[in-house]
């Protein structure tokens, strides 16, 4: 089933990483790093089902070309400790084919980063179906690496550093668009019953821990039956997990048995005052027809019974009969 994921890292010189080795990396493709003059070849890695490169219409032919591109990146950037691309990871929905997914990854890299100024080099992984399948309780879901420039670029090449893509609202912005791009296509697709939400569990109310991302290395060894404190965590969250959705089970039946038990007591507790109301109306009926009879009865002690009144049969309780008798 899909699921939402969206994470952000940066690309930085200070933690030991290159802009071309993570391109290289992602696209399973030799590129040579003319600033360290060393050459990454991932070209013998599987599971990646294509990559392109998508940028602004006024830009330079060369972006175009992923070991170019990134060695741009890399001259241009002149501090030791420079944040050289920024990465964004997304998970793809099962329910989607090949294309679909590709589509879907397109359009959101398009309205989001390409119409900012952005060059956006992205990479499809895991598409094949036997790596969505379930193993040791690990769900191995097709992903897409979008690997983007820190600058803004133009028919020129790279400009001054876009510090605004930092800001924590356009993560926000990218995050809630990437649901509703999921959903849609989903939708279109013919899976209306499927949503994916970009808020955390405590904003949507559900009382469940969030599960960690193994990534590929975890889930490898963990398949083999490789114990690692990561996939300890992994596995203690899920269990957790496990127990506390039996406890809402066993809450909300014990919640439903207290409704209709509570719903037995309303009917009991009407049924008492109906009968008691019954109860009071007759006694103070019959309290209403011996006064009456009773005031009656000492009139025609006082000026006699009429005889007209002595053929006929008047109802006390009638309230137009005793009204003949008063007049």
């Amino acid at each position: 089933m899909a699921i939402y994921h969206l994470s952000v890292k940066v690309v930085q010189r200070s933690k030991g990483r290159s802009a071309t080795a993570a391109a290289a990396y992602r696209a399973a493709e030799k590129i040579h790093d003319d600033k360290t003059n060393v050459t990454h070849d991932y070209r013998k890695k599987r599971g990646v089902f294509g990559a392109e490169i998508l940028a602004p219409s006024n830009t330079p032919d060369w972006v175009n070309n992923r070991e170019k591109l990134w060695n741009e990146v890399e001259k241009i950037e002149k501090r030791c400790d420079a944040r050289v691309a920024r990465e964004i990871d997304i998970a793809l929905p099962v329910e989607l084919n090949r294309d679909q997914k590709k589509e879907l990854v397109r359009d959101f890299v398009n309205e989001q980063f390409i119409s900012k100024g952005m060059v956006a080099d992205i990479s499809f992984h895991n598409f094949d179906s036997t790596a969505c399948r379930r193993q040791g309780g690990i769900s191995k879901n097709p992903h897409a690496h979008i690997m983007l420039t820190t600058r803004r670029i133009n028919d020129n090449g790279f400009g001054f550093k876009q510090r605004d893509w930092d800001k924590k609202e356009l993560l926000q912005e990218w995050r809630s668009c990437w649901a509703e791009k999921v959903n849609l296509s989903l939708e279109q697709a013919g899976h209306k019953d499927i949503k994916v939400d970009h808020r955390t569990l405590e904003e949507q109310g559900v009382n469940r821990l969030p599960q960690i991302h193994l990534g590929p290395d975890v889930t490898k060894m963990k398949e083999r039956g490789i114990r690692t404190s990561k996939g300890d965590e992994y596995d203690r969250i899920s269990a957790t997990n496990r127990r506390i959705e039996l406890l809402e089970k066993n809450i909300d039946n014990l919640n439903s048995l207290a409704e209709i038990m509570r719903r037995q007591e309303e009917r009991r507790q009407e049924k008492l005052k109906q009968e008691q109301l019954e109860r009071e109306r007759s006694a103070l009926k019959k309290e209403e027809v011996e006064r009456f009879a009773s005031i009656l009865k000492q009139a025609w002690q006082c000026i006699g019974q009429p005889k007209f009144y002595e053929t006929k049969n008047y109802c006390f309780e009638n309230y137009e009969d005793r009204l003949k008798f008063t007049r």
